[in-house]
């Protein structure tokens, strides 16, 4: 039978109070690894911060500056306003494009969000130019999908500028990293076959 009074947690501390060299030593060994795990940590001059975009863009083939803001863009604005979790909304006005760029909360419901856009969009298209283009509404993040946005104008008419665009856009395809380019707006060429009804109606052999 043990006549030892003490328990198991009194005989650990006699032993570290006797042996305390034992107990620097541990401290020690912890102190070290505490500073060597710091010392790996992953630092950045500026911490990621991932901000959730939206962008809606709508062509208006012929239209200068002005109109293209009056006629859209200014439309667009006021109806994205009305949504939630906005920090700031921004907008770009040039020949034939309207630009409008929301910046939301970070942590939103970025699908949510682009489904709201959507609809206000969809609820605003009877009120926007009936030859303007469809538009297109899309969502990015900050630090997850590096964007740049280019804006081709010039004194050229509308196909040759749209050409140009084309050009550019093959050309940063070729870039290796480059994940999708899209152009919005240009003029479409179409080609308008007109029947003459009486022609038509006329027997093919006479």
């Amino acid at each position: 039978m043990n006549s030892d009074p003490r328990n198991f947690l009194g005989r650990i501390s006699e032993f570290f109070i006797n042996k305390y060299r034992v107990v620097y030593l541990i401290l020690a060994a912890l102190v070290l690894m505490g500073v060597n795990a710091y010392m790996q940590l992953p630092r950045e001059e500026q911490p990621e911060i991932v901000v959730p975009y939206a962008m809606v863009a709508v062509s208006y083939s012929g239209a200068a500056p002005n109109e293209v803001e009056s006629l859209i863009t200014d439309k667009i604005e006021g109806k994205l306003e009305e949504l939630g979790d906005v920090k700031a909304i921004s907008s770009t006005s040039s020949n034939g494009i309207s630009t409008v760029l929301v910046e939301f909360n970070p942590g939103v419901d970025m699908e949510k969000n682009l489904q709201e856009i959507r609809n206000k969009i969809a609820d605003l298209q009877d009120d926007l130019p009936e030859d303007a283009g469809i538009p297109v509404v899309r969502g990015f993040e900050t630090g997850a999908e590096p964007i740049m946005v280019l804006n081709v104008s010039g004194a050229y008419d509308l196909i040759t500028l749209k050409n140009i665009a084309e050009a550019i856009q093959k050309e940063i395809k070729r870039i290796d990293g480059i994940k999708e380019v899209e152009m919005v707006g240009g003029l479409e060429r179409e080609i308008n076959i007109y029947i003459d009804p009486a022609k038509l109606a006329a027997p093919i052999f006479q």
